[in-house]
């Protein structure tokens, strides 16, 4: 229970931080300079990567940081990320829909966060790569869905 409230907080909190303004794929983004991702756009480096990664299921597994950190937040129940049983991520998550989602943008040189969120779903997902030893690495991805 106590797991559920928590998570109805930070759902509620990023809800009434996103504003009624709708955001474009390209330049949507709120100010995450506290934790040191100012730019709201990525580089031609980022954008090179997050291509393959979302198209070469291959190359995918091999930048994504298993153990996952994030999860499945489903009301009653928590799912691990694991290799085994991984859905290959082939949509960007920038592609929404302004009417009805709310995207925020991080970049620095070595970290990108998107976070999205769903307004008439509820549904709020983040995603965070960081780049370490010269590559790029899916290494948080959250989605919580009550």
């Amino acid at each position: 229970m106590n797991k559920c409230f928590f998570i109805a907080v930070v759902v509620i909190a990023c809800l009434s931080s996103c504003g009624s303004k709708p955001a474009e794929p390209d330049s949507a983004g709120a100010d995450l300079s506290e934790s040191g991702l100012m730019n709201t756009k990525t580089n031609a480096e980022f954008e090179s990567f997050y291509k393959k990664f979302l198209t070469d299921s291959v190359y995918q597994m091999q930048h994504t940081q298993f153990p996952l950190a994030g999860g499945v937040f489903e009301c009653e129940e928590v799912i691990d990320w694991q290799t085994e049983g991984w859905s290959m991520m082939k949509d960007d998550i920038r592609l929404f829909d302004p009417g009805l989602d709310s995207l925020i943008t991080g970049f620095s040189g070595t970290t990108c966060r998107f976070e999205l969120v769903r307004k008439e779903v509820g549904t709020y997902i983040v995603l965070e790569f960081k780049k370490t030893d010269g590559e790029w690495k899916l290494v948080y991805y959250e989605v919580v869905t009550c």
